[in-house]
């Protein structure tokens, strides 16, 4: 019901709760005035209470008119305006009629932002509280008639209730959502918001859906919802966050974070106790901001680096590198973290697990005729490198055990090629893989000398070849695959072409030596041994254990568990449990996507697996942008007040103008009643 009131619209959301309260409290009301009372006989001194009586008795009479008194205007008055108030009415009319609202609430990592109040220094409430507190004053706006139903989405989408008219229902699923610290996806919510919009045009009275956005709409939300729009929903977007930039400002109205958005470490490959740690940083900020950088290991500092961030422009965040270098054997828990508070707490600290560099576990395989001198000098190189466990095979031995290939972190073929390559690096003398070619030389008999290798290559370094040559050594060269990228590198070459090479599939390495190491001076060189310990560092340090190891927000996490484990328990920001598959063949189990940054354990999991960091590492969530439109397909969805989009309700203005009126009525009985 709409009526138009010096000038504005004015809409009843229950006008029939109105009328049925005056139908049933204006009789009432009426009545008690209409009602005799019965009186005793008092004797009394004088007359002058006659006249007074005398008007009661008129007012009790049936079938009399009820004498005109302000006490009972007064009491019509506040009664109306309680009826006028049950009526619900309100001004700013909703800008939609739809029969569906789903409320769709951001809870990605810029929504836990705390932007600066423009009146005071102070932090103001994040932006996801401000949504929360929207979303329900325009789920109390709505006409009790409209069905709800509430979502909210970070990584994905997750519907909170049904839709329902339950209102208490809808306003304790808002209540208890809390934030993440998960990247957007709005494309996620589009997708099941879609699947409710289909739900209702199969119904026999199909629908009106209306989505409302509450969100501060950030560069990742509009990035991720490009091209995916409903024509069966009608969108609608509120803002929750400062204003837009100034021109030629980068950083909008209250923004100031700096965060942590890239972290790798990496073992030196040619001193594997040495740590190379890289961080990416970013500020959107409309001032230069100098804060420190802090890198520990195991609660320990190892270093602190000064970082500077120029002030943001329009084009986007400043940013700056950091490089650090330290010495670990142990490996640790690293921790980085920014100094100082801004909007985004989240992003200020980057952890990862480092692990210590791993005891080597190869295998030589070789012929089972044996050569004494040299067979012992290969043998001996190897023990040498201090390896875990280098365990002695037959050729024949291998092809049995070619299973088993897993178990080793490098496998030296002396000799033999393989039938197929292990899943696992190789470095070959005298025979070649199944990805390279050998070509035997016209002249078995020929001297090759070594007239070129790369001496920048890290296999090749401080490696001298101009002594060495070998007798009967092949022409290497990459084997063609179907359908599969083979990359193939030459390190040193002779008269006729390669004779040590390097190829990689499927980011395996290969190492292939052409020429048998009986058959060349090679191996009573010096040289020889700097190769071999270059060679088993590169070809094994690609693992990832040379690398530290971190889990991002909304990234999916594999643990390996522990023998006979049965369940993975996760304490940390967040708590969770998994059972391990009855099933379970030795692969990683996925525990799903970890919502809040930090360090978890997991009790349950291998020894490595145990701790497992969780990071933002998101610049998109770390600009902290808020927007005022946001592309949905080819259009774009500008956004609006929350009082142009759902009703203002006038209620409690007409309670507390009901209180008043009554107020006056018992002042004015008051009056009445002195002595």
């Amino acid at each position: 019901m709409i009526l138009s009131f010096l000038g504005l619209a004015v809409t009843f959301l229950s006008p029939l709760s109105g009328v049925w309260l005056a139908a049933v409290a204006a009789p009432l009301l009426l009545l008690l005035y209409f009602l005799k009372l019965r009186r005793r006989p008092v004797r009394v001194s004088s007359t002058l209470l006659w006249l007074t009586s005398t008007a009661d008795l008129e007012v009790n009479a049936p079938f009399r008119w009820i004498r005109p008194s302000w006490q009972l205007l007064l009491q019509l008055l506040a009664l109306a305006l309680l009826c006028v108030a049950a009526s619900r009415p309100s001004v700013d009319r909703p800008a939609t009629d739809a029969d569906v609202v789903i409320l769709l609430i951001d809870r990605s990592a810029s929504m836990s932002a705390r932007d600066v109040r423009p009146t005071t220094a102070d932090a103001g409430p994040s932006r996801f509280d401000e949504a929360k507190r929207q979303a329900r004053q325009y789920l109390d706006r709505l006409d009790g008639r409209t069905s709800v139903m509430v979502l909210s989405f970070a990584d994905r989408a997750e519907p909170l209730t049904s839709l329902t008219r339950d209102r208490g229902l809808a306003a304790r699923a808002i209540e208890t959502l809390q934030p993440t610290d998960a990247p957007a996806d709005l494309g996620a919510a589009l997708e099941l918001l879609s699947a409710v919009a289909a739900q209702s045009r199969q119904e026999p009275q199909p629908r009106a859906v209306t989505a409302v956005l509450f969100s501060d709409g950030g560069d990742a939300l509009a990035a991720e919802a490009r091209g995916i729009a409903s024509r069966s929903i009608t969108p609608q977007f509120v803002r929750v966050g400062p204003p837009l930039p100034e021109a030629g400002s980068g950083a909008s109205a209250g923004s100031d974070n700096a965060g942590i958005v890239a972290l790798a470490a990496e073992r030196n490959p040619e001193e594997p106790a040495s740590v190379r740690l890289f961080a990416r940083v970013v500020g959107v900020s409309g001032q230069e901001r100098r804060t420190t950088l802090t890198c520990r290991v195991d609660g320990e500092i190892v270093a602190i680096e000064s970082v500077t961030l120029a002030p943001a422009s329009w084009s986007g965040p400043s940013d700056a590198g950091v490089n650090i270098e330290f010495l670990n054997t142990e490996g640790g828990l690293v921790e980085l973290e920014l100094a100082g508070q801004d909007a985004l707490s989240a992003d200020d600290r980057a952890t990862m697990v480092l692990r210590p560099p791993a005891p080597l576990r190869m295998a030589l395989v070789r012929p089972a005729a044996a050569r004494d001198e040299v067979d012992a000098i290969l043998l001996e190189a190897l023990r040498a490198l201090n390896p875990g466990a280098l365990d002695t095979l037959a050729a024949d031995e291998w092809e049995r055990r070619a299973g088993a290939a897993q178990e080793y972190d490098l496998v030296v073929f002396d000799r033999v090629r393989p039938a197929a390559s292990p899943p696992v690096p190789t470095l070959s003398f005298g025979a070649g893989v199944p990805e390279v070619s050998t070509l035997a030389p016209d002249d078995p008999r020929a001297v090759t000398p070594i007239v070129f290798w790369l001496r920048s290559h890290p296999v090749m370094r401080y490696v001298a070849l101009s002594d060495v040559f070998a007798v009967g050594a092949a022409r290497l060269g990459p084997v063609e695959i179907a359908d599969e990228r083979l990359v193939f590198e030459a390190l040193a070459t002779g008269n006729g072409g390669p004779i040590i090479a390097l190829a990689q599939r499927r980011g395996v390495p290969r190492l292939v030596v052409g020429f048998d190491l009986g058959a060349s001076n090679w191996v009573k060189l010096a040289s020889f041994h700097v190769f071999l310990a270059n060679a088993v560092d590169h070809l094994t340090l690609r693992r990832a254990e040379s690398r530290g190891v971190a889990w991002r927000t909304g990234q999916e996490v594999l643990v390996q568990p522990a023998p006979g484990a049965e369940e993975l328990r996760i304490t940390g920001p967040a708590e969770s449990t998994h059972r391990v598959p009855a099933t379970w063949t030795g692969e990683a189990v996925s525990v799903g996507a970890l919502p809040r940054v930090g360090v978890y354990e997991v009790s349950g999991a291998r020894e490595g697996d145990r701790v497992v960091p969780v990071n933002l590492l998101n610049e998109r969530e770390s600009r902290i942008e808020s927007r005022e439109s946001i592309e949905l397909g080819p259009s774009a969805l500008a956004a609006q007040s929350l009082s142009a989009l759902a009703p203002r309700e006038l209620w409690p203005w007409f309670v507390l103008g009901a209180l008043l009126v009554l107020t006056a009525e018992w002042l004015l009985f008051a009056w009445r009643m002195r002595v």
